[in-house]
């Protein structure tokens, strides 16, 4: 039997289409905003998307990997003078590798001043952005009746 024409879930879906779209091009402006001068073996997309999540990452040396970038926890230690973790645990959401590092053989690098993430800013934006999407397409379906 044939479904039956929703058209709540159509614009449901429509609604989300949306959203997505501007999320989308939100965070690709959001990870396209500096070109970095790292060592072949960091990947800067990569880089880019912990610092949108995260708000933060941690560039070190591997020696088998060569030179890395990863998220970071705290760990658990009391904090230096500019209010960063002495100790910090690297790891990999892929692959399962940890690393324990302190400031002797590690760099944070913050997203901004603010040490925060750019995810919550791109999805108020986009909530923003397809609200006024939707209030010019109600507008303009009104106006041809």
């Amino acid at each position: 039997m044939p479904r039956k024409h929703n058209q709540f879930q159509d614009s449901l879906t429509e609604n989300k289409r949306s959203h997505n779209l501007y999320f989308r091009r939100l965070a690709e402006m959001c990870l396209s905003r500096f070109k970095w001068k790292l060592p072949d073996t960091v990947d800067t997309s990569y880089l880019e998307t912990i610092l949108m999540s995260e708000g933060e990452a941690i560039f070190f040396y591997d020696e088998v990997m060569g030179y890395l970038v990863m998220p970071f926890t705290n760990g658990g230690s009391a904090l230096d003078v500019a209010g960063e973790p002495i100790k910090r645990f690297a790891y990999s959401g892929y692959n399962g590798y940890k690393r324990t590092l302190d400031e002797t053989n590690s760099v944070i690098i913050h997203n901004n001043f603010l040490k925060c993430n750019s995810i919550v800013d791109i999805e108020y934006y986009a909530d923003k952005l397809y609200d006024l999407d939707q209030t010019i397409e109600v507008n303009s379906r009104m106006q041809k009746t």
